[in-house]
């Protein structure tokens, strides 16, 4: 009896100091893939961090998957160093929300709490009044942007727990990687610091989760540890970080997204069906030319107080790169736009042919060229002299007119595809020419390298103006 009071005590006591501990990290995520699956698309970066764990002094809460087997071992795996863990659903994440807010108002200044996400998130419906956006907490989704059949939870109510943590002096900081996740930027503020793996209308880039996962290192200040990944990724993304120089390059990046356009799946890529979509629905090809000059503007900006100017090597190899890749994209939608404006054209036929009364008449009518080449005029003239041949009187005759007029149409039809090619199958070429900016593989993937390497100039440039952030302060 007296072993099991102890063991009581010491279990109770052993829960106590992880309640206390001074640095406390939540990790959240790992829901929305289907449920047939054992693993999830998470478990790389999930076990990294887990392996974090046992030689850092942070002490782990865990909402994380709860269907898929391999995924859920590797969790129970740890159930000695990670005694506060339950899979992720509705209830048990906002029973870690409440456990957040009473440590945010119990630990001491100075203490720190980190709340590391990566789970499937779908895109903030448009006019949306949630501040942040919502993660899949259960059910397998089926749908990478819509996550048709999952379950979802709100960040909003990270806000409350930021407020608390602020009002102590107790440090906080959010990492949240999922998709769509630059919405959470708006939980920043000069104490907390925020990092999102991408913006708030693309998916997140796996590589870029799992680099940053990998760089969480003991000792690393989170703003270290941001720069080194998106320094070493290489796949099109747009990260976000809430430092003043991170916010003034967020904003001054975004014309850059329609020349970071490289993947084809569309599954697991928001950036070519970004400027897909743009081209298809384009009715004026100056759009990528704007962007690129909003480029030029924007970064030869930032570019003039470093030593070259405008004029440093990195800025140059950049903007060429951009030029020639919006020359692609300006040709391709002069010819998309050319398909259609062509095709939309409407063009008048007619035929002189005599009445029953002998007299010479006009017969006339108004087609856009898209139906002229699309519509069978050979069967339909067949089908109408057959007919008129078993018809007296005006019908006979109107009937014959009007065999002359679809005689004429297919003729015009004939001079059409002759003329313009293309029209032969007019959505299959505006496919053709829609690959042909996803195709762009090699320049896009140079530009993608060559703003890597601008971004650190210039956010090496903007940290100077501020001696220090949350991210810089907030050390693992």
């Amino acid at each position: 009896m007296l072993k099991l009071i102890l063991s009581l005590i010491i279990a109770a006591h052993a829960e106590l100091s992880a309640q206390n501990s001074q640095k406390q990290l939540y990790i959240i995520g790992g829901a929305g893939d289907p449920d047939t699956r054992v693993d999830t698309i998470f478990d790389p970066a999930f076990k990294t961090i887990l392996e974090f764990l046992p030689n850092s002094d942070w002490q782990a809460t865990v909402r994380y998957d709860g269907n898929h087997s391999k995924t859920v071992n590797m969790l129970q795996d740890k159930k000695e160093i990670i005694p506060d863990q339950d899979s992720l659903s509705a209830g048990s994440f906002n029973k870690a929300l409440d456990k957040m807010k009473n440590q945010a108002e119990t630990l001491p200044p100075g203490a720190q709490m980190l709340v590391y996400i990566d789970s499937h998130a779908p895109e903030k419906a448009a006019g949306s009044k949630m501040l942040t956006h919502e993660i899949a907490v259960s059910g397998g989704g089926t749908n990478l942007n819509l996550l048709t059949g999952a379950k979802f939870a709100k960040l909003d109510g990270l806000q409350e727990i930021i407020s608390a943590a602020n009002a102590r002096g107790v440090k906080i900081a959010i990492v949240d990687l999922s998709c769509h996740s630059g919405s959470t930027q708006t939980l920043a503020n000069d104490k907390t610091c925020v990092i999102s793996s991408t913006a708030s209308n693309l998916y997140a880039s796996k590589q870029f989760i799992e680099n940053f996962t990998k760089n969480m290192t003991k000792g690393q200040n989170l703003e270290s540890i941001y720069l080194a990944t998106r320094k070493e990724t290489g796949d099109a993304s747009l990260p976000m970080i809430s430092t003043p120089a991170g916010k003034t390059l967020s904003n001054q990046e975004q014309s850059l997204t329609g020349f970071l356009i490289f993947k084809k799946n569309t599954e697991i890529d928001k950036m070519s069906p970004f400027l897909s979509n743009e081209a298809k629905n384009c009715t004026n090809h100056d759009l990528p030319l704007a962007r690129l000059n909003q480029l030029n503007k924007n970064l030869s900006f930032l570019f003039k107080d470093l030593p070259s100017g405008n004029q440093d090597p990195d800025f140059v190899e950049l903007k060429n790169l951009v030029e020639s890749y919006q020359k692609i994209q300006s040709r391709i939608e002069q010819q998309l736009n050319g398909i259609s404006t062509n095709l939309s054209k409407v063009e008048t036929i007619e035929v002189k042919f005599r009445n029953e009364k002998g007299n010479i008449e006009t017969l006339s009518d108004h087609f856009e060229r898209r139906n002229l080449v699309q519509a069978d005029w050979t069967e339909e003239e067949r089908s109408l002299r057959a007919r008129a041949k078993d018809e007296s009187g005006s019908a006979k005759f109107d009937d014959l007119a009007r065999a002359a007029l679809n005689h004429r149409c297919a003729q015009r039809k004939a001079e059409l595809l002759a003329q313009y090619p293309e029209f032969t199958s007019a959505e299959k070429a505006k496919t053709k020419l829609i690959d042909g900016i996803k195709d762009s593989v090699q320049i896009a993937k140079k530009i993608s390298a060559a703003e890597r390497k601008v971004y650190q100039k210039l956010y090496e440039k903007e940290s100077k103006k501020s001696s220090s952030n949350a991210c810089k302060d907030f050390v693992l």
